[in-house]
């Protein structure tokens, strides 16, 4: 199993060039900035740069990083340069930007050099950072929104016309945000193929800000920026039957901030900002959930909203809000994506006029329908991952989460999919149509973060390939701006067990180098004063009695996993260095924990081997967890040179392996295994050298015996 961005090598270390004769230099090639492709408004004002040597590379010596403002000042006069500097083969597998400090909306350009005994290598492509806006000063712009009403959970038009007074533009580009869910429009056209922007994070802590260059869009003379904003995480449902939670990050409505900046030929900035100048009315969509789904009345449209030459009755002024406490940062992960559309395998109609459609696959996403039919007609989707005894989609595994579109239609052809939502399903049920449903009128477009995939697999057991499939589509199904639990029921929240014990293969399977940074970063947000964590992020509040705000071992754990798993499968020693005296905040907490090396304190829902054919003890697999936790804590310190937390980390990792093999395994041989536990135990360090053979022979014999009463149908 190899591709492109796989590692199969120590944290930290270039894969081996292999050394040619015959074959010519060759550059680097998938230049990324912070972990991705030609990022746009970044905020880390030291960026990271990275590359992939081709895979011919010869006897390439070291490489030349170049950074210029312009394009073509890469290959000519040095002194042109903004920064360049040469890595070794062996460097790290990040190059840490450190020419002049960067401005606010400044663009770079970069290329790799590939240097050999004699002299430069073929050029690698150039490639492309911009940054955002760094300061509060550079923002002009003020949060705007609607009136609070009891109950609205419709999603306006705002709308903005403005004039540009230039016979060209040269360049232009819309810092953009929402406390909510957006999706903006110049001139009628969508400025990006994102979905679910800005994703989800604590917005008290960290407020995502995308940049989008629409240079293609604005035009000299008159123009209308339009705006469509929905409540989504920021003030929409979170969580579970009777527990969920409305306006978890803040009050309703929800709110936006807009900053367009168009370059003339002149050199002149012509920019316009969301404000009291912007006016709003209803739009067609009357609700949008992320677990109910939305509901749509076509008769409601306004034709041409987000165009020039609109009428201009029915637009009430915008209201202004005060500016949240979070900080503005630059969109770290990619952004959510339809990456694939599903044609039906299947189409049936259980019932007359209600139709099911089997896409053959689980998928996180939303149904695109085409009808024809007449005004007042309603077109109701249902999604599910079951059907029912009556070949009906069965629900009830979704709890709260309805997952229903609904649609009154206008008259006429209509191509309906919700904007704001989305569903895990395999089935959809759809109803109202007029006439049969056909195969070519719908389909499913998977959405998730659009991060590239870096391996294959491949193999002559077709059952293995299967299930590696099957992974590939459950990760799919879980990367919307975190990863997450699962994508259908009234759920789907950062679920650190989850993810942190899914990290190691995730990375394997796509660059989560971005994605995971982020992810990392709102579990940071989400810690607590004693060093503890919850079980998850962004944390919603749903009781102490239900999820407490202080976790459990194995998901506190993230704390430990996520910036190991970006050192160790990305060399990515800047978030490990970032999150180091977490690490080493959460051991001296669960160390309090403790009684004679023993997790026998607090441990918050204590869910130890969840939802296992056998239960383990609970004690017993809180205790390995912290051998796990304090023995990477360990490797992560040694790694970053600090050798005394390192040797206080393995002491703490010694004294929890000690005080378990003294009361759970007294005679080399434990008194009351399962496989979980012996698994653990092999794999956190827990058992010495000298009786790694006798445990493992035990747990095979385990595995055997468990698979023969699999087989049985005793379990």
């Amino acid at each position: 199993m190899h591709g492109s961005g796989t590692s199969f090598r120590e944290p930290g270390v270039p894969q081996e060039l292999a050394p040619s004769t015959a074959a010519p230099l060759s550059a680097a090639t998938d230049l990324r900035c912070e972990s991705r492709i030609e990022p746009h408004g970044l905020t880390e004002r030291t960026p990271r740069l990275s590359w992939t040597p081709a895979p011919e590379v010869p006897a390439v010596r070291r490489y030349e990083v170049r950074v210029a403002e312009r394009p073509e000042d890469l290959d000519g006069d040095p002194s042109l340069l903004l920064w360049r500097v040469e890595a070794p083969r062996d460097s790290p597998p990040f190059v840490v930007y450190g020419g002049p400090e960067l401005r606010s909306r400044q663009r770079c350009y970069w290329r790799v050099l590939a240097l050999g005994d004699d002299g430069v290598a073929d050029l690698s492509p150039i490639a492309c950072w911009t940054m955002g806006l760094l300061s509060a000063n550079d923002w002009h712009a003020h949060w705007i929104g609607t009136r609070k009403r009891d109950d609205d959970t419709s999603v306006p038009y705002l709308i903005r016309p403005f004039e540009v007074d230039a016979e060209r533009i040269d360049r232009a580009t819309v810092y953009v945000t929402a406390l909510g869910l957006y999706k903006l429009y110049i001139n009628g056209e969508p400025v990006s193929d994102d979905r679910l922007t800005p994703g989800w994070t604590d917005y008290r802590r960290r407020i995502p800000v995308q940049a989008v260059e629409v240079t293609n869009l604005v035009k000299p003379g008159p123009n209308v920026i339009g705006l469509m904003l929905a409540e989504g995480w920021y003030c929409g449902l979170l969580g579970w039957e009777q527990y969920g939670r409305r306006e978890v990050f803040g009050d309703a409505p929800p709110r936006a901030l807009v900053q367009l900046e168009a370059v003339d030929g002149r050199g002149e900035t012509h920019r316009v900002v969301s404000d009291s100048r912007w006016t709003y009315r209803p739009g067609p969509i009357q609700s949008a959930s992320l677990y109910r789904g939305e509901t749509w009345d076509l008769s409601r449209a306004v034709p041409g909203w987000n165009k020039v030459g609109r009428r201009q009755r029915g637009w009430q002024p915008v209201h202004t809000f005060p500016p949240p406490l979070g900080r503005l940062v630059g969109q770290l992960e990619p952004a959510i994506r339809v990456t694939e559309r599903l044609r039906p395998v299947s189409v049936s109609e259980p019932r007359p006029g209600t139709f099911v459609v089997d896409f053959g696959q689980n998928v996180a996403g939303v149904c695109e329908l085409r009808v024809n039919a007449a005004a007042g007609a309603e077109v109701v989707v249902r999604h599910g991952e079951l059907l029912g005894e009556d070949g009906l989609v069965d629900a009830r595994n979704l709890r709260r989460a309805e997952s229903v579109d609904r649609y009154v239609l206008a008259g006429g052809e209509s191509v309906l999919s919700p904007l704001f939502t989305y569903h895990g399903f395999r089935f959809a049920q759809v109803e109202g149509v007029p006439e049969a449903l056909k195969a070519g009128d719908i389909e499913a477009l998977v959405l998730h973060n659009d991060c590239p995939a870096t391996a294959e697999f491949a193999c002559a057991d077709t059952l293995l390939e299967r299930v590696h499939r099957m992974v590939l589509w459950t990760q799919r199904g879980n990367m919307h701006g975190i990863l997450t639990d699962c994508p259908q029921r009234d759920e789907r929240f950062g679920w650190f067990g989850d993810a942190g014990a899914f990290a190691p293969a995730a990375c394997q399977n796509f660059n989560l180098g971005a994605l995971l940074t982020k992810f990392n970063r709102d579990l940071h947000d989400s810690r607590n004063d004693d060093g503890s964590l919850p079980d998850f992020a962004p944390y919603v509040p749903l009781g102490d009695d239900i999820v407490p705000r202080r976790g459990t071992p194995g998901y506190m754990d993230a704390v430990v996993l996520f910036p190991w798993s970006l050192y160790w499968e990305y060399g990515d020693e800047r978030s490990l260095r970032e999150s180091f005296e977490a690490m080493r905040s959460y051991l001296r907490f669960a160390e309090d924990q403790c009684d004679d090396g023993l997790w026998t304190g607090y441990r918050g829902n204590d869910y130890a081997d969840w939802i296992a054919l056998e239960k383990s003890d609970r004690l017993l697999v809180a205790t390995l967890l912290l051998v796990r936790c304090a023995r990477l804590t360990g490797r992560s310190a040694e790694a970053l040179g600090e050798q005394a937390a390192a040797d206080e980390a393995h002491l703490l990792a010694d004294r929890a392996a000690d005080a378990v093999l003294e009361r759970y395994c007294p005679r080399g041989r434990f008194t009351s295994p399962t496989q979980a536990i012996l698994a653990m135990a092999l794999e956190y360090g827990a058992i010495p050298d000298n009786q790694r053979k006798t445990i493992g022979n035990h747990l095979a014999d385990l595995v055997a015996g468990n698979g023969d009463r699999l087989n049985t149908g005793i379990h």
